[in-house]
This record gives structure tokens, C-alpha cells and sequence, in this order.
């Protein structure tokens, strides 16, 4: 999988989100990470409330998240 691409999509993706009611990410390369990139997930209307999250970029595959420009761009990479 091509992860700096997707990571630059889902970058494009975020960057009009409103912020306020949809779930938002950062893509950061991060080598420690199995991917080599670090998603700061900022929950917004989670169950739980607000959050902050870091996962790899390889698991956001299985985040359930409350953003429509995100989720299009996990779907093209899901298969």
C-alpha cells in the first residue's frame, strides 16, 4: 500500500472539514510507526466526547469515524 499517498489524500481531505461537529486528523510521518506515518485522530462527537487519539496509519482502516471526505478516501483503499 502506498501510505504516503494516502496520507496526502486524507491531508486534502481534512483541510475544509468543519471542525466543530466532524470528527478531524492530522497525517504526520512518524517512524515509529509500522507505517511510517502517525494519525492524530481529534474526536469530536464520539459516545465518549471529545478526544484526542494517535494510531498508525495502517489501523485507521478500522476506526469508525464521523467525517464523509475522510471516510471516501478510506473507501477507495479498502478494496
Amino acid at each position: 500500500m502506498d501510505f504516503e499517498k494516502l496520507a496526502n489524500e486524507l491531508s486534502q481531505a481534512t483541510e475544509s472539514s468543519n471542525i466543530e461537529k466532524e470528527d478531524t486528523l492530522d497525517v504526520v510521518k512518524d517512524s515509529n510507526f509500522q507505517s511510517g506515518y502517525r494519525v492524530d485522530i481529534y474526536w469530536r462527537a464520539g459516545t465518549d466526547g471529545d478526544g484526542n487519539n494517535q494510531i498508525d496509519l495502517a489501523d485507521l482502516f478500522f476506526e469508525d469515524l464521523n467525517n464523509s471526505k475522510v471516510n471516501a478516501v478510506l473507501d477507495k483503499y479498502r478494496g
